[in-house]
């Protein structure tokens, strides 16, 4: 990481032939789309060579940081993409230039769609009050805050294995109660 920060590109050829399997598996992972995978990886690796003096070797080993970065890059991308979609949705057909059809092919913007998220979302509150507190609380924070397995057992004062056994034992719950016919 140093000879990166001099300007080595062999050195950066390097880390990028060390470590962009596990970056773009991640990216992948997270994603689920290859082309978005590929170009978060290109932008995670112009950050690392533009931004090299960031990396501090006392903080963390270089596939820490990589993947750290990685981490960043995902929640932002991923909070885009929402943000995208709540756009586009809340924009309505007429909106959208397509006089209705994506509506009608998807279901999206519909009264009967709307009806039917409204129910959705109804069944997972009622699952997700369902679990205990401690089942909640560890799984609000992996799915809604984005916290890591590690960071929630930091923030939470709580062992590694049990904050994982936690969200295990919450999502067997919800599986359960969601995967049934809706009340």
């Amino acid at each position: 990481m140093a000879a990166i920060a001099a300007g080595d590109h062999e050195a950066f050829g390097r880390l990028y032939d060390r470590f962009s399997a596990p970056v773009m598996a991640y990216c992948l992972r997270a994603l689920h789309d290859r082309a978005d995978a590929e170009d978060l990886l290109v932008d995670i690796f112009a950050e690392v060579w533009d931004r090299s003096d960031r990396y501090d070797p006392t903080r963390s080993k270089p596939f820490t940081y990589l993947m750290n970065l990685t981490r960043a890059r995902l929640i932002d991308r991923l909070r885009t993409r929402l943000a995208k979609n709540r756009a586009f949705t809340s924009a309505g057909p007429k909106d959208r230039g397509d006089g209705g059809l994506h509506s009608a092919q998807t279901g999206a913007g519909g009264p009967l769609s709307d009806a039917m998220m409204a129910e959705q979302r109804s069944r997972v509150l009622r699952a997700l009050e369902s679990l205990t507190a401690d089942q909640r609380e560890v799984v609000e924070l992996a799915f809604f805050d984005a916290f890591s397995h590690s960071e929630i057992a930091e923030k939470l004062g709580r062992p590694l294995g049990t904050v994982k056994s936690r969200i295990r034992e919450a999502i067997a719950r919800l599986r359960d109660l969601l995967s049934g016919d809706p009340p």
